[in-house]
């Protein structure tokens, strides 16, 4: 629970792309359910057709199509935004990281080279890296 207390105005900051990629990746799933609603309609109406029962087929092809683009654009876009949102956020945690361990051990930071130090800081937050850029 204290991790909490510092980590939620680290998130709080980044609130507006991780919600506008939330959204995005509702209209990504609201257009794939419309997607295959409307792709059942249109085989029934295929199947009607050949049966002479008179079906228009260019409203059903012609909303497969606006569907099938509103569902690319949308995925790209929330991929495009979710993934900025998470790699500022991974940059605002590795700029708290660097803040709060740097001041504790100066004694020991002198027998570390510098790629020593950027590595053992860096570790436990590039885990995070994978986590969130492959649930966002």
């Amino acid at each position: 629970m204290k991790l909490v207390r510092y980590f939620l105005p680290i998130y709080a900051r980044q609130g507006r792309g991780l919600a506008l990629a939330l959204g995005l990746s509702a209209l990504t799933v609201a257009a794939g359910v419309g997607l295959l609603g409307v792709a059942g309609w249109f085989l029934v109406g295929a199947a009607l057709a050949v049966t002479s029962a008179g079906f228009n087929l260019l409203g059903p092809s012609s909303l497969v199509r606006g569907l099938s683009i509103l569902r690319v654009l949308s995925r790209y876009s929330e991929r495009i935004v979710g993934h900025d949102a998470t790699l500022r956020l991974l940059a605002e945690l590795r700029s708290w990281l660097f803040r709060r361990l740097i001041p504790l051990a100066p004694v020991r930071l002198g027998r570390l080279q510098g790629g020593d130090l950027v590595s053992r800081l860096t570790n436990d937050i590039e885990a995070q890296d994978s986590v969130f850029l492959f649930s966002v």
